[in-house]
């Protein structure tokens, strides 16, 4: 039996060809170098802090939405991104084809609320945030970090004052982070709602769900889905918090955090 020999031909690429692109392309980015007061979570020290969470059963969070990430596929949509990754997380169903015959979360698929043409311009507000996610079978609680007197409701327990604006204390956001995390079914995440350039980050607000919190040295990891621009990172509690303080420009408010549970609808369908 004779032996062939394979020849390969160099590959010549046409100056037409879709791969044979600027290197140096003008108005475009391959991702952005982290600030140093963020820890990449794959750095020698991420990884030291990742490890330590989870033997200390805080990023739990992580373990459960670490099989459903994928990244934002348009700049805008953090906030659908986010939520595409917390509902696969929860295993939500949304009883309509994905691809072929497969039914599974992608942004495509919250087109409620507002059209995904509008959300591609514009991304999508706190409260819209928690519309989406409520059409789609979640239970929302959402916390602006500051709340106007005006949007107080009125079946609330809260003493409103003319001049005074209910604030989610810093206590308030640990408790909730360190719950969350430590969730060892799964059943609750957080998604932040922050600036960027408080974290000494390009762009302006986004979204991104957290996967753990560090409590000895007060690092919090957020799992970017602007993975095209910053890798997930740990980030001070501290300064954290204050990303979520900035007024959005858009609504004229602060941002703040969400908790998202499965809806108790959606709980009882699995049980018929």
């Amino acid at each position: 039996m004779m032996d062939t020999v394979s020849k390969t031909t160099p590959c010549r690429i046409s100056p037409n060809c879709k791969t044979s692109h600027d290197p140096d392309a003008p108005n475009t980015f391959y991702r952005k170098d982290l600030p140093p007061n963020l820890i990449s979570f794959t750095s020698k020290e991420g990884k030291r802090l990742l490890k330590e969470c989870l033997v200390q059963g805080s990023a739990e969070s992580f373990l459960h939405l670490s099989g459903n990430l994928t990244h934002q596929s348009e700049p805008a949509f953090c906030g659908l991104g986010s939520l595409a990754i917390v509902l696969n997380a929860l295993g939500v169903d949304p009883k309509r084809p994905w691809k072929g015959a497969w039914r599974w979360y992608d942004e495509t698929l919250l087109d409620c609320c507002n059209s995904l043409e509008t959300i591609k311009q514009k991304g999508i507000p706190f409260d819209e945030f928690t519309c989406v996610g409520q059409c789609h079978g979640l239970h929302v609680v959402s916390k602006r970090i500051c709340t106007p007197p005006d949007d107080i409701p009125d079946n609330t327990n809260i003493t409103r004052t003319k001049d005074s604006a209910v604030v989610v204390s810093q206590q308030e956001f640990i408790e909730d982070l360190k719950r969350i995390v430590k969730d060892e079914e799964g059943r609750s995440f957080m998604v932040i709602s922050y600036c960027r350039t408080v974290l000494d980050q390009t762009g302006d607000g986004h979204f991104s769900p957290i996967g753990g919190f560090h409590e000895e040295t007060g690092m919090v990891l957020v799992l970017d889905v602007a993975r095209f621009k910053y890798p997930s990172y740990f980030v001070h509690v501290d300064v954290l918090y204050e990303s979520m303080k900035p007024v959005d420009r858009e609504t004229g408010k602060s941002r703040g955090y969400f908790l998202l549970t499965r809806a108790e609808k959606e709980k009882a369908k699995e049980k018929v």
